[in-house]
């Protein structure tokens, strides 16, 4: 039986939904913490932007020491399109970075 993971929604052949059983799992386990299922704002989760702009650009780059890095979080190419729109209004002599591949439902955005 084969499933393609990179979707994120799932369908019986009798096109229900179907959840994954870690999905249910991972969703009991964050409920008892006491936590919730919302999405992160359009900052992110601001320690995981930290290490990741680090790996991307090395702990000693000049854009890291002078804290030039600027990251937002959210789905796919809306926020690829909306980010290089106003990177490009606003600062048009930026260099734009953009991980290749980008996730499938996620992606970060960096430019310095």
């Amino acid at each position: 039986m084969k499933l393609n993971l990179g979707v994120g929604g799932y369908r019986t052949k009798e096109l229900q939904p179907y959840v994954l059983k870690v999905i249910q799992k991972s969703e009991n386990l964050t409920l008892e913490m006491g936590k919730n299922k919302k999405y992160l704002s359009i900052e992110g989760l601001a320690a995981f932007n930290k290490v990741t702009a680090e790996l991307l650009f090395g702990v000693d780059n000049a854009v890291i020491q002078k804290q030039r890095v600027c990251t937002s979080c959210g789905r796919k190419s809306i926020l690829l399109r909306c980010s290089a729109a106003l990177i490009e209004r606003y600062f048009p002599r930026e260099k734009v970075l953009i991980s290749s591949p980008i996730c499938g439902v996620y992606c970060q955005l960096y430019f310095a």
